[in-house]
């Protein structure tokens, strides 16, 4: 492997499935939607757009609907 590859893991967030830990995972669940930029998606606060409302980089005039 050489310098410039960068290593990539996946984390997962375990949940035990009891009440008690539901509140706990919740944070460290929506602490990671955030680093990952979709925490808005899954609270709600921003909603995905339509397949039909989406920028279609084949046509010059057709301008991008919302920021990535």
């Amino acid at each position: 492997m050489s310098k410039d590859e960068e290593i990539r893991a996946i984390r997962i967030i375990l949940f035990s499935r009891k009440a008690e830990d539901f509140n706990l995972w919740k944070i460290k669940f929506l602490s990671h939607a955030k680093s990952g930029g979709f925490k808005d998606f899954l609270t709600g606060t921003t909603t995905i757009p339509k397949a039909s409302d989406m920028h279609d980089e084949n046509d010059a005039n057709d301008k991008p609907k919302i920021q990535a």
